[in-house]
């Protein structure tokens, strides 16, 4: 089963993807960030690459000729040439039932004050919970991320 992890911020995610990013590569794990749209990934692979304090997370738009050397391809489709082992999806993105199985781990990331991200978010938890795997969301507040929900636990001990 995968292990799905939802992310409800309080504001627009780029801080957090970036997060998330660094977190995943630091385990050598390919990524693929997936979007809404075209706009989405232009201007994200954009918002991305201009991090605080020199941080750096090499990273590519997909569709290109050196898609398998990346080790984050942003795409608003599908894709898996650079072998990812991890899905970031952001709140207005969509996840198919079929790719769900390619992926160790999911991560959706969603501005709880946007509400259409907040609906699309709510779709992909009852899809993905559907489908049996372990999930859990997290919502940020003054102090930080807090669990507030969790399905499917009995699932987590086998992974």
């Amino acid at each position: 089963m995968v292990k799905v992890f939802f992310y409800q911020s309080d504001g627009p995610p780029t801080k957090l993807l970036f997060t998330l990013l660094e977190k995943s590569r630091s385990q050598d794990w390919n990524i693929l960030l997936s979007c809404s749209d075209r706009d989405e990934v232009e201007f994200l692979h954009e918002q991305l690459w201009v991090q605080p304090d020199n941080h750096f997370v090499g990273m590519g738009i997909a569709g290109y000729e050196f898609d398998q050397f990346q080790p984050v391809l942003l795409s608003d489709k599908p894709h898996f040439t650079n072998d990812p082992q991890v899905m970031i999806a952001t709140g207005n993105s969509t996840i198919e039932p079929d790719i769900v199985d390619k992926f160790t781990r999911i991560m959706v990331v969603f501005n709880q004050n946007d509400q259409k991200e907040l609906e699309a978010s709510r779709e992909k938890w009852k899809l993905l919970s559907g489908l049996g795997h372990h999930m859990q969301l997290y919502c940020q507040d003054r102090n930080g991320w807090t669990l507030k929900a969790e399905a499917n636990q009995e699932q987590k001990e086998g992974n």
